[in-house]
């Protein structure tokens, strides 16, 4: 499994409600180590994915504040065009608190191309956004949110609807 496709098919996974434990605690292994060295916020947008799913919240908050601290260089760039969004709104999601995760990816999609990446790279951070807005809608009976970005992802991608709609359900909890 290579690193980025087998996260993203992960978390993916994960999104509409599989257990993944095994296959994240692998891919959390791989990078554990180099959390006290942000390098690139791509990558370290993964390593938050990969640490989120094996459930290992401390380390995920240590690259995020040490992402905060150390944005030098290309890091700068970037985490100034996303405002550290993307490590915080997936560290979020994984801890948890879906109404951090939506505050923090909702204005995010118009600019997460300043990380790299390809469309589908780019497409688990909707998946995310879907299905943290379903998770804080369970908790406060709104569903407003999470049906208005379902109903824009579907008509972006009519074949996305039953999709989308099992990711709804499987993060209805």
């Amino acid at each position: 499994m290579s690193w980025p496709d087998g996260l993203l098919g992960t978390h993916r996974l994960s999104l509409f409600g599989i257990d993944v434990g095994g296959r994240a605690d692998q891919l959390a292994a791989d990078i554990e180590l180099l959390v006290d060295d942000p390098v690139y916020l791509f990558n370290d947008w993964y390593a938050v994915m990969a640490l989120g799913l094996s459930g290992r919240h401390e380390c995920n908050q240590q690259l995020v504040a040490n992402n905060r601290r150390r944005t030098v260089g290309t890091n700068r760039e970037v985490a100034e065009r996303v405002r550290l969004a993307l490590v915080e709104g997936f560290g979020s999601f994984a801890a948890g608190q879906p109404d951090r995760a939506l505050d923090l990816l909702i204005d995010l999609r118009p600019v997460a191309n300043a990380v790299g990446g390809s469309h589908a790279q780019r497409d688990i951070i909707d998946l995310t956004l879907i299905a943290a807005a379903a998770r804080a809608a369970a908790r406060a009976g709104e569903r407003t949110l999470t049906e208005d970005l379902v109903a824009e992802r579907v008509a972006r991608q009519p074949s996305a609807s039953a999709a989308a709609t099992q990711l709804v359900a499987a993060n209805r909890r």
